[in-house]
């Protein structure tokens, strides 16, 4: 509403502005400022333009007030008209697209167990590991994010490497260490994105711990 309010009074403001750059516009407040008459333009588009009313032979200036409040009435219907008629665009604060609503954890664990399923199984040698940036804790139990880095043992004997973070129990520390040789699962649609096997029932596959894959 405040929008709306804004553009009428600049609307308003800018109306003799409006005539002046575009003097024909000025022709449709005729019936109002100079009935039975023509207006006469300025001959030239300066800040003190003037506007005539020539009516039998005699010229009279028209008041600018008077033509500022005929434009008014004149275009302000067609300008609400565009504004019914352009559908805008829904934004939050900050001029951003609105954020469609998130998925309910129920949701989002019934998504991920079904993409778990069809993850291919292969194993992987830790080659290098380090500290996520998150942390989670819950009673006894301390869950650290840790990057891996993996060289990753497809079912058919090809090899890549690949990174991944997980959600590790700290007392699961011993088992992600450099050198060990891990069960892991494969994306079936992206082979860079890798799971801990269920055998790792204490560590999560995180992107960030939004939900469990087994």
């Amino acid at each position: 509403m405040r929008l709306l309010v804004a553009a009428f009074l600049a609307f308003m403001l800018s109306t003799t502005g409006f005539f002046t750059f575009l003097p024909s516009a000025a022709k449709l407040t005729t019936p109002l400022v100079c009935n039975g008459g023509t207006i006469i333009p300025p001959a030239s588009i300066t800040r003190k333009s003037k506007f005539y009313c020539e009516k039998n032979g005699t010229q009279s200036l028209i008041n600018p007030f008077l033509l500022l409040a005929s434009g008014a009435l004149v275009y302000t219907p067609l300008f609400y008209l565009a504004l019914l008629l352009v559908k805008p665009k829904q934004t939050t604060l900050g001029g951003q697209q609105p954020k469609q609503p998130k998925p309910s954890k129920a949701v989002v664990d019934i998504q991920n167990q079904a993409q778990f399923a069809r993850s291919l199984a292969g194993t992987a040698q830790v080659l290098d590991t380090e500290k996520g940036r998150h942390i989670s804790s819950n009673g006894f139990r301390r869950d650290v994010e840790v990057i891996l880095t993996l060289d990753v043992q497809r079912p058919d004997g090809s090899s890549y490497q690949a990174q991944s973070a997980w959600m590790v129990e700290e007392l699961q520390f011993a088992r992600i260490a450099i050198g060990n040789t891990i069960p892991v699962q494969i994306d079936a649609d992206d082979p860079m994105v890798i799971y801990p096997s269920r055998e790792f029932r204490h560590i999560k596959y995180s992107l960030w711990y939004t939900s469990n894959y087994f």
